[in-house]
């Protein structure tokens, strides 16, 4: 985790990518989380769900739930984080 004055950064992406995720938080300007049913972080995995994947989300904060789209939990696992945001292991592959 990066962290400077102003506020904590984590940047997440490959190496070499050309994208990469990253969650911010500035504790001078609080924004209070919003989520919705249909904020969803998909990680296509092109392989089963291992359950050691979903126990260690779990452990570091997350809850296993129900998908609001059934489509979902046929093709994956969804753990909600404490905020509420939803992250999508899915056992298919995209495109």
């Amino acid at each position: 985790m990066i962290i400077n004055a102003r506020n904590d950064l984590l940047m997440v992406g490959p190496a070499g990518g050309g994208w990469h995720f990253e969650p911010a938080r500035d504790p001078e300007n609080p924004v209070e989380p919003a989520p919705t049913v249909e904020d969803l972080f998909v990680v296509h995995l092109g392989a089963p769900v291992e359950e050691e994947q979903v126990e260690r989300l779990i452990a570091a904060g997350g809850t296993r739930v129900a998908a609001h789209n059934p489509y979902w939990d046929e093709f994956g696992v969804t753990v909600v984080d404490p905020d509420g945001y939803q992250l999508v292991l899915c056992s298919r592959t995209w495109g």
